[in-house]
């Protein structure tokens, strides 16, 4: 037994002794201590140990990207029947990952080894498949798809948008308004709208004003519409009477029962459907076209009816557009049936009885000169019936009389009345047409029309009448 102790000992005083110890690990800085089996086996263990740990991140990973797929395949199926897009994916594990490593503080070289990182502290947990609840939507219902069929005169910007976007607004936008307000009328978000479109060139500011508007809504009516206001309250309360009659199961066209009382002394019921045009309150809606008075006084005045010989007051609307001292005047109404419908007057302001009159309103009052039409452009696509006619004007000339219709399309709100001769609107719907508007609304206001007699059935067909 001595003689086989000896020889390692002398071995281990050797040059080569060293290099032998580190090539089969026995003590020093790279062994273990252990014998050249057990640190195999334990070099083995910690190998398998490290594979299963990639596996398990591995499989992992796997796991999660198909959770991140099916999520977004739900997402997508969403947004298809919901018209929501989808929100944004998660971001990428691996990507994730990088980021934060590279974000991560070094660690602290005090020797100690650094602490294992966590994966899951670092990958972003998948999130919930469930899909976010949709706020229900409230489709159009016939009556206001049909609505929006003839509305173009009350909301002149948001129903001349594409089609494309139009179909949007009316299969998602609408429904949106009317699921999270069912209590409010559609009517205010179709108003609003509108308004929000007219004011703003860019529309995609305009949709986010929408946006706004239907998280909190205020009812329109309620709104300050600034210089707007008068003509968008007439604007909102014809709407509101079409919408009404629409519900109610009532014709566009159909006019409101007459009340009894209103009855009482017509002559013919027909003709007592429910007058109610106004003559001053449309003129007062379009008075922003023209010129303003310093003196207001100066734009009205007081002179002998025509008919009755008793002092009325009248509206000066401006003078002549060739005759240039002529003022063409509005006077009430001379038919008690009729109340709201006014006449036409001419006066000439050379006369001394009315001289006063025209010095004052052309150095105190709006001093405006009335446009005349010279062609029928302007009432092309316009039927008699979509033909605003405010009053009527007969002036003497020579042994005749000339005639001339104070209107305009009711559906352009962009512009003042208009004179338009008989000739012109015999141009545009013939004769006997333009003779029934101009001489139906003069009998209604009880205007006498040359040539006619009182009994003449009257056969308005302008707008209002």
């Amino acid at each position: 037994m001595a003689s086989m102790v000896t020889p390692v000992a002398s071995r281990e005083g050797s040059p080569e002794a060293p290099d032998k110890q580190a090539a089969l690990g026995h003590g020093g800085l790279g062994g273990t201590g252990l014998p050249p089996g057990q640190e195999s086996l334990e070099q083995e263990v910690q190998r398998l140990q490290q594979e299963l740990q990639q596996q398990q991140e591995l499989q992992q990973q796997q796991e999660l990207q198909q959770q991140q797929q099916q999520l977004q395949q739900q997402q997508q199926a969403t947004a298809a029947a919901t018209g929501v897009p989808p929100a944004a994916p998660p971001p990428d594990p691996q990507t994730a990952l990088m980021a934060a490593l590279l974000a991560a503080p070094p660690a602290a070289t005090t020797g100690a080894p650094a602490p294992p990182v966590d994966p899951a502290s670092i990958i972003p947990a998948a999130p919930s498949t469930e899909p976010e609840p949709v706020t229900q939507m409230i489709p159009l219902t016939g009556v206001e798809n049909e609505f929006l069929t003839v509305a173009k005169e009350y909301l002149p910007a948001l129903l001349s948008q594409d089609e494309a976007w139009s179909l949007v607004f009316e299969n998602q936008y609408c429904p949106t308004f009317k699921g999270n307000h069912p209590e409010i009328d559609v009517l205010n978000f179709l108003f609003y709208s509108d308004n929000v479109l007219r004011k703003n060139q860019d529309r995609n500011k305009a949709v986010n004003l929408m946006s706004v508007y239907v998280e909190k809504p205020t009812l329109v009516r309620d709104m300050d519409w600034g210089e707007d206001q008068m003509l968008m309250d007439h604007r909102m309360e014809e709407a509101w009477d079409i919408m009404d009659r629409l519900r109610a199961g009532e014709g566009i066209d159909s006019q409101p029962e007459p009340k009894p009382n209103d009855l009482a002394n017509a002559h013919d019921s027909e003709e007592r459907q429910a007058i109610t045009y106004d003559s001053g309150k449309r003129r007062a809606i379009r008075s922003k076209y023209r010129s303003k008075a310093s003196n207001p006084e100066a734009d009205q005045c007081t002179i002998p009816c025509p008919e009755t010989g008793e002092q009325v007051t009248a509206e000066i609307l401006g003078r002549h557009p060739h005759r240039k001292k002529y003022l063409a005047l509005a006077l009430p109404s001379n038919n008690p049936d009729h109340p709201t419908i006014g006449r036409g007057h001419y006066i000439d302001g050379a006369l001394d009885t009315y001289s006063a009159i025209y010095k004052k309103y052309c150095s105190q009052g709006s001093n405006h000169t009335l446009s005349i039409a010279t062609d029928k452009e302007m009432l092309e696509e316009c039927s008699p019936n979509e033909y605003e006619q405010n009053v009527v004007f007969t002036m003497p000339w020579g042994k005749t009389w000339r005639y001339a219709s104070y209107g305009v399309p009711h559906g352009r709100v962009d512009r003042d009345f208009v004179l338009f001769p008989k000739a012109i609107l015999a141009s545009a719907w013939g004769m006997a047409v333009a003779v029934d508007v101009m001489t139906g609304q003069m009998q209604k206001a009880g205007q006498p029309v040359k040539g006619k007699v009182a009994s003449d059935k009257v056969k308005a067909k302008s707008w209002g009448m």
